[in-house]
C-alpha cells in the first residue's frame, strides 16, 4: 500500500513512517523539512517530498505522481 504521511520529519510522523515501512508499505513523506528517517527498511519504499501542506498545487502534484 502507498501511504502519504504529512509531517513526516516530526516526532510522531517519523514514528508512523518507521511503522509503515516495517509492515512493508511504500511511504510518501511530505514535510517542510527533509525527513530524518534513517531506517534500514526505507530503501526505495520511502519517497520524500519537501513542501508545505497548504500548497494545494504541490499536494495535488504529489498525489498524482505517486
Amino acid at each position: 500500500m502507498r501511504v502519504l504521511v504529512t509531517g513526516s520529519s516530526g516526532f510522531l510522523g517519523a514514528a508512523v513512517v518507521r511503522a509503515l515501512l516495517a509492515r512493508g508499505d511504500t511511504v510518501i513523506g511530505f514535510d517542510t523539512q527533509c525527513a530524518r528517517v534513517a531506517h534500514a527498511l526505507a530503501g526505495e519504499r520511502l519517497i520524500q517530498v519537501k513542501g508545505d501542506i497548504t500548497d494545494a498545487k504541490l499536494v495535488t502534484q504529489t498525489l498524482a505522481a505517486h
